[in-house]
């Protein structure tokens, strides 16, 4: 399921001196309807995506969906909804599958 929630993952200087995330994050919670909460928080914050890239505060920002893959498995999949993959193309958002495998 999606993964949202405020964290920073590092710094770097890029060769311009300032300082920049590396990564950072915004989890939702791991409770009631993920994909519901994820639309929600993209359209809230959607506005200000493009002024935050285009002033250098943010590169690119995604969608990062999370998938655990049972070690036991040969195969899984997932749907995304639309209306969420749509939000997150209109917010300038890429849309990315992580996969954990697990035992």
């Amino acid at each position: 399921m999606p993964r949202w929630g405020y964290k920073s993952a590092g710094m770097r200087r890029p060769l311009g001196g300032r300082w920049a995330a590396v990564c950072s994050q915004i989890d939702i919670a791991d409770h009631g309807d993920k994909w519901a909460a994820a639309l929600d928080l993209i359209q809230s914050i959607r506005a200000f995506i493009p002024g935050l890239v285009s002033g250098g505060a943010i590169e690119t920002p995604s969608l990062d969906v999370a998938m655990a893959f049972p070690h036991s498995s040969l195969s899984k999949s997932l749907t995304i909804p639309a209306q969420l993959a749509a939000a997150a193309g209109e917010a300038g958002m890429e849309v990315q599958l992580s996969v954990y495998q697990t035992e």
